[in-house]
């Protein structure tokens, strides 16, 4: 990306998506829970379950 905000994007997505890979879930599985929970006024689901995040 071009500017320094994306680039982070592109570094905590990537980091999300590898981590839930790691922990054999589906990253798009995972969107969809995180935004029905945002729309539900909800905490997101944890990433790492095993690990407390």
């Amino acid at each position: 990306t071009r500017s320094e905000r994306g680039q982070k994007f592109v570094e905590r997505i990537t980091s999300v998506v590898e981590t839930l890979k790691k922990n054999k879930r589906s990253p798009l599985k995972y969107l969809e829970d995180a935004i029905q929970a945002f729309y539900a006024k909800q905490p997101p689901p944890l990433i790492a379950p095993s690990l407390g995040i």
